[in-house]
């Protein structure tokens, strides 16, 4: 069989690449960062002026390999880098913009980073993530660049005063929302009638409580800072379909003397139990919860985490010391859902919990309020939750005691234990482990279809 001439300049270094339209061109440098994209115009003359419309820039500082000596130059060629490309750049509507600078290794001016937003808005984004690494405002009066906008991340800003009323109606098509490590202070609402997943990430809110009413929101990811204002209310979501909460950094209880000379209020604890109970508007189907410690609360609004068994003598003379008054030791969950307890309503339509790394009580109280607050539920999973700490608590063993076997729903499917390895030789005095206490509280009034899975799960080695 012969092969064609036509067939063999295959082979002859024809550019069978640049022969492509040039929406397959654009697709192939939307995976590349912007540095890339402009490099490639050296690659032939169809590539020279291609990456003045690529639809998607990826603008970071990790592209910039200069030696550290030479950071002033370093961070004056990325600015004017940035400069050029948003200046030359020719394309009226871009699909994404993103823009991320590592202030470890660069010193960008403040002015820049407002200046490339409003430059980028000006090509109508439909996709804006800004990561700076510190805080910034971002620039008012945009809204004519964010009517295409369907996603929108900020990591580490500062927000102007507007964005709220932005959001509510110069973002007419926008579905995602995602604030990390920013303030929110300047935010008194989230409202939207086309948001469909919300994330709140290590945010501080030094305003008051934020309410989010949106009609069509399905996902709702809240993740929280110990010791630092919660404040968000569910005022609307009718269309919410899960939810989770998760607590991170919580200090080591050696750390929090400082909380307890300045007697601060509990109002984190009050803002988590507000959040919980305004779920009550929704219709909520999967809640997962992470987190949630083991605390010792004062008369006096006082509370800090319940340290390890070999510190809790020293914790409390060091409380004795500092306060006359008593303190006692709850699980922050059933402190919350205890504030919510008259308020707190069905979950009606609640398929799903998962408690994730929670202490859950002795006589595991968190279930025993969530248990009677969701009559449909149908899938329990409980990940690392601590059931009983035989010494903190003063007892020498969890008893299964006939008043403390739950009142199980009666459409649960199925229930998911996964316990940590080093729960199998705890109350060894007397033989029994905290996973058979738990179990025979939940067996009893248990469907016989309903499927218990337990599984143990290694003990993370610590690091030598």
């Amino acid at each position: 069989m012969e092969i064609s001439s036509e067939h063999n300049g295959a082979y002859s270094g024809r550019d069978w690449l640049s022969d492509l339209p040039d929406c397959l061109l654009h697709t192939i440098l939307s995976r590349l960062k912007a540095r890339q994209v402009v490099q490639t115009c050296l690659l032939s003359q169809r590539w020279r002026h291609l990456w003045l419309d690529a639809p998607y820039l990826d603008i970071d500082t990790q592209d910039f390999p200069i030696s550290y000596k030479r950071w002033r130059m370093r961070s004056r060629w990325f600015e004017d880098f940035v400069d050029n490309l948003l200046f030359h750049h020719s394309t009226r509507l871009l699909h994404t913009l993103r823009l991320g600078i590592d202030v470890n290794n660069y010193k960008v001016d403040d002015r820049c980073m407002p200046r490339w937003i409003r430059r980028g808005l000006d090509c109508a984004p439909a996709v804006l993530i800004v990561h700076h690494g510190t805080l910034i405002t971002l620039p008012p009066g945009a809204s004519s660049g964010t009517r295409r906008l369907t996603k929108l991340c900020l990591d580490q800003v500062t927000l102007h005063r507007d964005l709220d009323q932005q959001i509510a109606t110069g973002m007419p098509v926008l579905e995602d929302l995602s604030f990390r490590n920013s303030d929110l202070g300047a935010l008194s609402c989230i409202t939207s009638g086309t948001l469909k997943n919300l994330s709140i990430d290590c945010c501080q809110n030094t305003g008051s409580s934020i309410a989010i009413a949106a009609p069509r929101l399905a996902s709702l990811r809240f993740t929280i800072l110990f010791y630092n204002h919660a404040g968000f209310i569910v005022a609307e979501a009718p269309s919410l379909v899960e939810a989770s909460i998760r607590l991170v950094k919580k200090p080591h209880w050696k750390l929090c003397h400082w909380k307890l000379g300045s007697k601060p209020d509990m109002r984190m604890l009050r803002d988590l139990s507000k959040l919980l109970g305004s779920l009550r508007g929704s219709t909520v189907r999967s809640l997962k919860l992470t987190g949630f410690p083991k605390l010792l609360v004062g008369e006096k609004d006082v509370m800090f985490p319940v340290p390890h068994t070999d510190g809790l003598r020293e914790a409390e003379h060091m409380w004795d010391a500092m306060h006359s008054d008593k303190f006692v030791i709850c699980p922050m969950l059933h402190w919350i859902l205890e504030e919510e307890r008259h308020r707190l309503p069905l979950f009606g339509n609640l398929r799903t919990l998962t408690l994730d790394n929670c202490q859950a009580g002795d006589k595991i109280q968190v279930l025993r309020c969530f248990l009677h607050n969701t009559p449909v539920l149908e899938m329990l999973t409980l990940n690392n939750c601590k059931f009983s700490d035989g010494v903190i608590l003063g007892k020498s063993v969890l008893k299964p005691l006939s008043s403390n076997i739950l009142d199980m729903p009666p459409e649960l499917k199925l229930l998911e234990i996964k316990y940590m390895d080093k729960d199998a030789h705890e109350l060894k005095l007397q033989g029994i482990r905290p996973i058979d206490v738990v179990l025979s509280m939940i067996r009893p009034k248990l469907r016989a279809t309903t499927i218990i899975q337990a599984t143990k799960v290694p003990r993370k080695r610590r690091a030598k």
